[in-house]
């Protein structure tokens, strides 16, 4: 048999392969019971997309092995969404998913050149305790890995701290580089997650931090979870309904746990670091959204969590 005649036949039995492998998914979109219909499901990362029925049902195509169910979907004026991460069988497979209260992370993240943030920074640790003015801005803007991303530079009392390449966008949030002093930590492959944060949801991603100051290549994980809505009350003001995310950021033996609030259209309104060292606390005192400065959002109802 030729070389042509053999590179056919393999083409014609990976293709055959490839069909056989692949199985009918029926998704059920669902709160508390109640079938949703005209939600969005999105399947990564074969790329199947469409829209439940009547019946709250979307039926595809999908390749057998580990997938990920996006499904979301406005219901009486709030978005409801649902995350299944599953491994689809070579075979047909009914899944359902459950619909919660979720939010988009770049609704509460607005990452423009212009925006910046200013802080009262507490800092209690194994070397003391003082207070400092913090502040972030984004600084401009570089494309990387085919995104537009955002140079974010941090400042504590008007010395540098760390600028870090991010995106926040309809493709989800994205970590790319992160410089301190003279290290500059590019993270391959980059650390993504979301846009869709439902409700208890965990996205975790790892990667591996590669060093610019010789360093040895470190492991690094990342959990985040939107925990809740919650109204906070910081120096600027009292912001409702804010998105509480908790994050675990991991590189190499080192490991934080944050507590992140973040309010729509405004961005971090408070944040609490924490490891075995050292405690830092950020609170919103001014800030500006494309370089236009905006009034605190006034006080609404008494300061208590709308979820518990």
């Amino acid at each position: 048999m030729g070389a042509v005649q053999r590179f056919g036949v393999i083409v014609l039995a990976v293709m055959i392969c490839g069909v056989a492998s692949a199985g009918t998914l029926v998704v059920t979109a669902s709160t508390a019971m109640v079938p949703v219909a005209g939600a969005n499901v999105e399947v990564q990362p074969c790329g199947a997309t469409g829209t439940t029925n009547a019946d709250g049902k979307w039926k595809g195509s999908v390749p057998a092995g580990r997938q990920q169910v996006i499904v979301w979907a406005m219901v009486r004026g709030s978005l409801k969404g649902g995350i299944v991460d599953f491994a689809m069988p070579a075979g047909n497979h009914d899944l359902s998913v459950r619909l919660v209260d979720a939010v988009w992370i770049y609704d509460y993240w607005p990452l423009g050149v212009g925006n910046n943030w200013q802080y009262e920074y507490r800092h209690s640790g194994t070397d003391g305790a003082y207070r400092a003015t913090w502040r972030e801005r984004v600084d401009r803007t570089e494309v990387y890995d085919g995104d537009t991303a955002m140079v974010v530079a941090a400042s504590k009392d008007g010395v540098p701290e760390w600028e870090e390449l991010r995106a926040n966008n309809r493709n989800g949030f994205a970590m790319y580089t992160q410089q301190h002093g003279t290290d500059t930590i590019k993270f391959d492959p980059p650390l993504k997650f979301g846009p869709l944060m439902p409700l208890g949801y965990e996205w975790v991603r790892r990667t591996t931090a590669h060093h610019s100051d010789g360093s040895p290549d470190s492991p690094v994980l990342i959990r985040a979870k939107f925990a809740r809505l919650q109204d906070v009350r910081v120096p600027r003001g009292l912001f409702p309904d804010c998105a509480r995310i908790n994050v675990r950021f991991e590189i190499g033996p080192d490991g934080n746990d944050l507590a992140v609030w973040m309010a729509e259209d405004v961005g971090v309104v408070r944040e609490v670091e924490k490891n075995a060292e050292r405690t830092n606390t950020k609170l919103l005192e001014e800030y500006s959204i494309r370089g236009v400065p905006l009034r605190p959002i006034g006080p609404i109802r008494p300061l208590t969590p709308r979820v518990p």
